[in-house]
């Protein structure tokens, strides 16, 4: 894999430390307060501290030390409490959850089942809509929630669903009172939350947070965070190894070797997202779709074999995360053990290409982002042993703008692109049907369509008794494989570096756990 061979031992030139402390600011103010963590994020939130505008990274990697969520998502995928200490079921198929007593707001105010139900209903109505986070429930099918007592919110719901506890880890819980007293745009910057820690004040390039002494968990073991936004890797890189920060949030393989000489460790955590080429084969806007070669599933099942997934996993990522094997993470819930990964087999997939009527193969487009130097490695390595076999793709660089407006509007100009399988935001391995199916909307940009599986999935969405659910998704998967809609690529783990005064480091649904960080004194 010459690609892969040539380019892995490359280095990133670092920026000088002049530019790195210019863009870093750190307070003698801040420092004196005690234990100050400081995180070098790729980018700040866009939306700062509305956190109704978004629910991933790169925002997450502030809101994970200042919200709190009626729900929490475990490494397993399981449902857990938060805000929420209990939830259950109605005779109505609606949805209860049990708030606990004990949380309050940095202002003081009781968190209490009013504010879920008003931040749940403003999401729904026609000003949330506008909002990032209100798809979400609209999608799970809920239509509304009141308070039934002071500690009690009731969600109700349009279809009995079984995964409405899972959605409620995307509702993050904030003072509604506040909310609609200041408004959003000043609630961007003045926030009102329950989380871990509470803020201080916001920077051009970042932003500060005090650890919030009255959290319902208790103290948190650090005194503040200290937020700047770098978004180079190799910024990231120079100011971990001279110790101006002490968190990489997105580290780069090519950065491994210098952080470890510099005394820091690499942190490889669970993923959501699973690396690799969608294929059009549904009409889509044009009806191109129908003109696709990999309508054929041969096809697909030889684009599978013809990659040697290994030694990109070897060669990009040192061995850490894994092959794909179906449309689920290993720590998502339903993943099936059973099925194991396409092998590497060149022969296999030129055999099912005769078959297919393709001995001597084609030409085709795939359209794929490659802004993230990492993804751009895997494509070009994928595209060198598609080549090998007779499948000769062309790699079209497209920008995210480009990608979201091809995957609404159903105007993609190839027959494959970078899309692949992701499981947010509920970890449910039914969550990547919602793009990735018939289910998709609008209809003109449903890119893939099978009967069996959508049925299997709207079977598995309302199945309450959790083990014949988890036989529904088995199934799905099983059939889902075998028809290898997507070139399935790797499970690339969430990579962060930290520095040698950082303990008891961990993640959780790819956010640090700030609550329970420390650092060395």
């Amino acid at each position: 894999m010459t690609v892969l061979a040539s380019q892995r031992h490359k280095t990133t030139n670092l920026v000088s430390a002049a530019i790195v402390l210019a863009a870093l600011v750190i307070s003698t103010a801040a420092q004196a307060q005690g234990k100050v963590l400081r995180v070098g994020a790729t980018q700040m939130p866009p939306t700062r501290g509305n956190v109704y505008g978004g629910t991933g990274a790169p925002s997450t990697v502030l809101w994970a030390a200042t919200f709190d969520w009626v729900t929490t998502l475990d490494e397993k995928s399981v449902t857990r409490p938060s805000l929420a200490e209990s939830w259950a079921l109605t005779e109505a198929k609606n949805w209860r959850f049990k708030m606990r007593p004990n949380a309050t707001f940095w202002n003081g105010r009781q968190v209490t089942a009013q504010h879920v139900a008003d931040g749940l209903n403003y999401l729904l109505s026609e000003e949330g809509r506008k909002t990032n986070v209100s798809g979400h429930f609209r999608i799970a099918g809920v239509t509304g929630a009141k308070a039934i007592d002071l500690m009690t919110v009731e969600v109700s719901t349009s279809n009995p669903s079984p995964l409405i506890p899972a959605y409620m880890a995307v509702l993050p819980v904030i003072d509604m009172q506040h909310f609609n007293d200041v408004g959003i745009e000043t609630f961007a910057t003045q926030p009102m939350a329950s989380g871990p820690f509470q803020m201080d004040g916001w920077s051009t390039n970042g932003a500060k947070v005090k650890a919030f002494k009255a959290y319902w968990r208790g103290v948190p073991r650090i005194d503040a965070i200290e937020f700047t936004e770098i978004p180079e890797s190799s910024s990231r890189v120079n100011a971990l190894v001279s110790k101006q920060i002490d968190i990489d949030n997105a580290a780069q393989p090519d950065s491994f070797a210098a952080v470890k000489a510099a005394g820091g460790k690499i942190f490889f955590g669970p993923t959501a997202r699973i690396q690799g080429i969608s294929f059009v084969t549904a009409p889509m806007a044009d009806n191109r779709g129908d003109k696709s070669h990999f309508r054929d599933k041969r096809l697909r099942q030889a684009a599978n074999y013809a990659v040697n997934k290994q030694q990109m996993l070897d060669t990009i990522f040192e061995g850490q995360g894994a092959i794909n094997s179906q449309a689920g993470t290993v720590n998502s819930y339903g993943y099936n053990p059973k099925i194991k990964p396409y092998p590497y087999d060149p022969a296999k997939a030129k055999a099912l290409m005769a078959e297919a009527g393709y001995p001597n193969g084609f030409d085709f487009i795939i359209e794929a982002r490659t802004d993230d130097p990492v993804a751009k490695l895997m494509y070009e390595a994928m595209v060198e042993d598609l080549t090998k076999v007779g499948l000769r793709a062309k790699l079209h660089s497209i920008p995210f703008a480009q990608q979201l407006k091809n995957f609404g509007a159903g105007t993609w100009e190839g027959e494959g692109f970078g899309i692949g399988y992701n499981v947010t935001p509920t970890m449910d391995v039914s969550a990547t049907f919602r793009l990735g199916s018939c289910l998709k909307t609008p209809p003109v940009s449903v890119y893939y369509c099978d009967k069996e599986e959508t049925e299997l999935v709207l079977a598995a969405n309302s199945e309450f008794d959790p083990d014949k659910r988890l036989a529904i998704l088995h199934r799905l998967l099983e059939v889902n494989h075998e028809n290898a809609p997507v070139l399935m690529l790797l499970e690339v783990p969430s990579m962060m570096s930290y520095g040698p005064r950082v303990r008891n480091f961990t993640t959780l649904n790819e956010s640090i756990d700030y609550f329970g960080v420390d650092l060395a004194n």
